[in-house]
């Protein structure tokens, strides 16, 4: 066979259902050829399936396969199919004996292969540009690199520092008085957000009070735990207002029946109530109870009320 395909990875999105299979366009040997894992998509966090356990591979032929994933991988999820295949010469040519094309063949196929998955590999390095000239890009020793910092000379080659001069960061004084605070609170105090005395503090009421909506009528009443929209009659029952039927307005709209809460309906005037007011047939009835008036003579309790 041919190498035409130079890929040497797919991937898919979780769909959050059992099975979900992942097509690969990429030849492989046996199943063992790849490696498959999945990936947070929001924190990067990486982790192995194992064959069997976590996935199965079917092998069409020279073109590829497909990946069955064992349990349903979340939509928050990657799953990666990765080709890397052994770095092992299985075959043996003997002198004189029956040559076979196709094993010659698959050999080289398999060296094919390898290079691919290489340059996957290698593409995903940090490289020099091909007009560079040559430079020393040898790391320093893990005992020189321990706790230190990677940076460049000045011919830009590689190197490591054991510290980072504070000349190559330019910052104003005021970037300075932010990197020295020594705690949270100093920073906040430094550039003004401490909260309740710069900012408003947090408040679950508030809070509240924001997610209310803003409809028209609506007004904001605290129920004993947070605070609420209420309108109509909802509203004037947390506010100990009568309802419509048992207040008589101004335009006289609603006539007094006699029967609302409203009024007080009492001739003689003695119940001292101190919320609900007399109605007009009361005040009435009870004014002319205690005084009358016959031609020009004005009485009270049938003595006459003389005028001074």
């Amino acid at each position: 066979m041919t190498v035409a395909n130079t890929t040497a990875r797919t991937s898919a999105t979780g769909t959050a259902a059992a099975g979900q299979e992942i097509s690969f366009s990429f030849p492989i040997n046996a199943t063992s050829d790849l490696v498959v894992k999945t990936r947070v998509t929001t924190t990067g966090v990486e982790a192995s399936l194992s064959e069997t356990t976590d996935y199965t591979v079917s092998i069409s032929g020279d073109t590829g396969g497909t990946v069955t994933l064992v349990d349903a991988l979340a939509a928050t999820y990657t799953v990666h199919v990765i080709r890397k295949g052994p770095r092992t010469q299985s075959l043996d040519l003997v002198a004189g004996g029956a040559f076979n094309p196709e094993n010659v063949e698959e050999g080289f196929d398999k060296l094919c292969r390898l290079v691919n998955d290489l340059y996957d590999k290698v593409s995903r390095c940090i490289q020099m540009p091909d007009t560079d000239a040559a430079l020393d890009m040898e790391l320093d020793s893990s005992v020189d690199r321990a706790s230190n910092y990677l940076a460049f000379t000045a011919a830009g080659g590689v190197t490591v520092v054991a510290s980072v001069a504070p000349t190559t960061a330019t910052l104003t004084v005021y970037g300075e008085s932010l990197v020295a605070v020594a705690n949270e609170a100093a920073f906040k105090a430094l550039t003004n957000l401490e909260a309740g005395t710069d900012i408003q503090a947090y408040s679950a009421k508030l809070l509240a009070i924001a997610a209310l909506a803003v409809t028209n009528g609506n007004i904001i009443v605290g129920d004993g735990t947070t605070f609420v929209a209420e309108s109509g009659a909802t509203a004037r029952t947390s506010l100990s207002v009568p309802a419509d039927a048992d207040v008589v307005k101004k335009d006289a709209s609603v006539a007094y029946t006699g029967t609302g809460v409203g009024f007080t309906d009492e001739d003689d005037m003695l119940s001292d109530l101190p919320l609900a007011p007399p109605s007009e047939q009361s005040v009435r009835a009870f004014l002319y109870s205690i005084v009358t008036y016959g031609g020009d003579v004005l009485t009270h309790n049938g003595e006459v009320l003389t005028y001074v």
